[in-house]
């Protein structure tokens, strides 16, 4: 009941939760400032999964060092870290160039090995996390 969210609802204060939420999304170069994509690995080990995932992220930051503007988050576990016996570990991408980033991505999934009991799914601009 105390999250400033909450208490602006309650006041109906639409301007200044906008205010409030903006600036934070500035700060962190969150949607709607940034783009954001989420990269999705899930497996039924859950280590065998963490593992995978940091090796994803090692690769991405060692592929990407020059993409300009890239910030990667994680891995972390999923907001539900365990679904119909999957593990799930996410990597967060942010940046305003989308389309470019999407196309390296693209070429570095392919070429990239994981383990075949490891899923990867992409989504870009998820809804939520």
């Amino acid at each position: 009941p105390f999250h400033p969210a909450i208490q602006y609802a309650r006041q109906h204060d639409y301007i200044g939760f906008y205010e409030q939420e903006i600036e934070f999304r500035q700060e962190l170069g969150y949607p709607p400032i940034q783009r954001l994509c989420a990269l999705t690995l899930r497996g039924r080990n859950e280590d065998k999964t963490r593992l995978a995932a940091a090796h994803l992220k090692k690769t991405i930051e060692k592929s990407l060092a020059d993409f300009n503007g890239l910030t990667l988050a994680g891995p972390a576990p999923a907001a539900l870290l365990r679904a119909e016996d999957f593990f799930r570990y996410q990597l967060a991408l942010r940046t305003n160039r989308m389309a470019a980033l999407s196309k390296r991505l693209q070429t570095l999934i392919q070429e990239t090995p994981l383990p075949e009991d490891i899923r990867l799914s992409i989504n870009v601009d998820p809804a939520h996390l």
